[in-house]
């Protein structure tokens, strides 16, 4: 290139604004690319400080999680203790609601209650030598045997 050739063409663009314009979309261009990487940057902050907002609540949640499930497991446990606990003393009822009625039962069989009808329907005792309060007489003495 000659510089007379350079010379024209600096003539001929500098007065139109060809060259300013050119190095002004070179300027805008790259003030463009690093509004739009600023902007991408400031994207990237707000996500990450949500994630990290996001990441505390999921190990506060599964701190809370784990206590829950060992109050559960504990739970658990006392009711199964308590199960077995009901279970013995029911077995414990039964046996001793069994040997009561066997030995009422037995007395029942013993101490046979009869009605006198010359006692005008009073109960008396049968055989046993208890001693029977006579309300005609208020008199306690010895049952008769029959």
């Amino acid at each position: 290139m000659t510089p007379s050739l350079l010379l024209d063409i600096l003539t001929f663009a500098l007065p139109s604004g060809f060259l300013s314009s050119v190095a002004t979309w070179l300027v805008s261009r790259r003030k463009r690319n690093n509004d739009l990487l600023a902007h991408m940057q400031q994207s990237i902050d707000l996500l990450c400080e949500k994630y990290n907002t996001v990441l505390q609540e999921n190990v506060a949640l599964r701190q809370e999680k784990a206590s829950w499930q060992v109050l559960h497991e504990e739970l658990r446990l006392k009711i199964d203790r308590l199960t077995k606990e009901v279970a013995t003393l029911r077995k414990n009822i039964n046996r001793n609601t069994k040997a009561y009625e066997s030995i009422h039962s037995d007395k029942a069989s013993r101490d046979t209650t009869l009605v006198d009808p010359a006692d005008n329907g009073r109960m008396r005792r049968h055989e046993t030598g208890h001693k029977k309060f006579d309300t005609a007489t208020n008199d306690t003495s010895t049952s008769r045997s029959k």
